[in-house]
């Protein structure tokens, strides 16, 4: 016995409307599923922040003391120094050279370059050792200054391949991490001399991250301390001075 037409009608709506709610579910739950998963990655990337945070203070900032300690007022900090630090940004040799040329147009570089590493050594010499009894000289200090580079590119790397969240830690790092870099910016730009093959890409790339929120960052403040100021002129132009 075959059903009306209009009975086919009905479940041909049903169906639809069956159809259409376990879309909608299947839908659903495909949002709730990426929901999910972007907050574990959050979370997992805050962890990770969180983890390599320890990393720095037990295995970055005792490296960063004992340069400190070596570098603090010497002549090779203050030749760095001279240089202008917000024209950090490619690390590379025709990068510093033109940062040295800049500071004195009559200069010849290769011999300047040659000048600051003796006085990175200057400002070294008392970590340099004598190896097997004085028959060779290792220069424990430079080596210091390697595995520090190495430990600061594997901090920096898990943030610029997002693989850490690096705003968890921007406040309490980047003013000690950014000191850092810029006064290492002599020994990374002087070992990047072809652009194709360069070192440390890492700590470059949070460099100027880093460096670029701190710089809007201090423009925004900035820009409300002069709003805030002239807040306070108008009210002043429109007060009246009361007597007492």
């Amino acid at each position: 016995m075959s059903m009306p037409g209009s009975a086919w009608v009905i479940l041909d709506v049903i169906s639809n409307f069956l159809l259409v709610i376990v879309g909608i579910i299947g839908l659903l739950g495909l949002w709730i599923a990426k929901k999910d998963y972007k907050y574990r990655v959050e979370r997992e990337s805050i962890e990770k922040a969180v983890e390599l945070s320890k990393f720095y203070a037990d295995e970055i900032l005792p490296g960063l003391e004992q340069l400190s300690l070596h570098i603090e007022g010497s002549k090779y900090l203050t030749e760095v120094s001279r240089l202008d630090h917000t024209q950090f940004y490619n690390f590379d040799r025709e990068e510093l050279c033109e940062l040295l040329i800049a500071v004195d147009k009559n200069i010849n570089t290769k011999n300047r370059i040659d000048e600051i590493y003796r006085l990175l050594g200057e400002a070294l010499k008392k970590e340099w050792e004598d190896s097997e009894g004085g028959s060779g000289v290792k220069t424990i200090a430079i080596f210091k200054i390697g595995s520090l580079l190495n430990n600061l590119e594997y901090f920096a790397m898990n943030f610029t391949t997002n693989i850490a969240d690096s705003n968890a830690v921007y406040a309490s790092l980047h003013q000690t991490y950014l000191a850092t870099i810029r006064s290492l910016y002599f020994i990374i730009a002087h070992h990047n001399e072809d652009p194709k093959d360069k070192f440390y890409t890492n700590i470059i790339k949070l460099y100027q991250i880093w460096s670029e929120t701190d710089s809007k960052l201090k423009e925004e403040i900035e820009r409300k301390k002069n709003e805030h100021n002239e807040s306070i002129r108008t009210i002043g132009h429109q007060g009246k001075c009361l007597k007492t």
